[in-house]
């Protein structure tokens, strides 16, 4: 294996290694924003402040069966979060989408994430500042490439 091969392979273990610990860190904080709400929940109104989408094409994004899903999607309608329509086009297929309720608690998760995040980067100099910032921003646009989703620009916690 090359010098270039290794300082790769070095790199995507950084990432694998980094992710799951961003996602703890994240799904915990989540808990405090309403009592009960996962960084599942978060995930799936993000999706859902993108497009409305059917249950099956839920499950399908989010990598669950469709029971698990449509177990999810019953929790966040009873909390109000998420409505459910049927489909004009075909009655069988239901659409689900964020109530204005859904968009809040999604702003707000975003807002204690941020607030997180900052806290947590606080101690890093400018420079190491700068340096995550520009990590982040070559793997966000790798990874919107990679799955032709620039959409997130709409969404309440994209631009902060």
């Amino acid at each position: 294996m090359d010098e270039a091969t290794t300082h790769v392979g070095d790199v995507a273990q950084t990432v694998l290694e980094t992710l799951p610990i961003i996602g703890r860190v994240f799904a915990s904080r989540m808990r405090y924003v309403h009592e009960g709400t996962t960084a599942g929940h978060y995930a799936l109104l993000h999706a859902l402040a993108l497009q409305p989408m059917s249950l099956g094409e839920l499950a399908e994004r989010m990598q669950v069966t469709a029971p698990t899903m449509s177990a999810t999607v019953q929790t966040l309608v009873s909390r109000g979060w998420l409505e459910r329509e049927r489909s004009s086009d075909d009655r069988r297929i239901v659409i689900v989408r964020p109530t204005p309720a859904g968009v809040c608690i999604l702003e707000e998760m975003c807002q204690q994430a941020q607030a997180l995040l900052q806290e947590m980067l606080e101690p890093l100099t400018a420079e190491e500042l700068s340096r995550v910032r520009e990590g982040m921003e070559i793997l966000r646009h790798l990874l919107e490439s990679e799955t032709a989703v620039a959409e997130t620009a709409s969404l309440p916690c994209a631009s902060e």
